[in-house]
């Protein structure tokens, strides 16, 4: 049985809509026929849950008016645009891709939102 969501993100390839159920939906071209989202746009889902990661979801037979074509599905996730923090290492280490360097000698952490897929 397919789900209301509600499209919040969408970095080029893949993104998030947020299920009636209160849960996050991750959803990826394969799932929607190689096309893209409109954030803000209302899809319907099957939800599937993905082993091993805790009861988090995936949305599959993705439709709605919240699907568009590939090329005018507009980017809203800095980190697929290479503007993205990354996760900076401990002590001066390398960042992530598109990351900063850590602060040498400090110990610093960056921070940056964990997202399951």
């Amino acid at each position: 049985m397919s789900t209301r969501c509600a499209v919040t993100s969408w970095a080029g390839t893949w993104g998030f809509a947020l299920a009636d159920n209160g849960k996050t939906v991750y959803v990826n071209t394969h799932s929607i026929g190689g096309q893209g989202l409109r954030v803000g746009g209302e899809i319907y889902a099957d939800l599937e849950e993905v082993e091993g990661h805790n009861g988090r979801v995936r949305g599959v037979n993705v439709s709605g008016e919240g699907v568009v074509p590939l090329e005018t599905a507009a980017v809203t996730d800095n980190r697929a645009k290479g503007k993205g923090k990354g996760k900076g290492k401990k002590d001066g280490g390398k960042g992530g891709k598109g990351g900063k360097k850590g602060a040498k000698g400090t110990g610093a952490w960056e921070a940056q939102a964990y997202q399951p897929y």
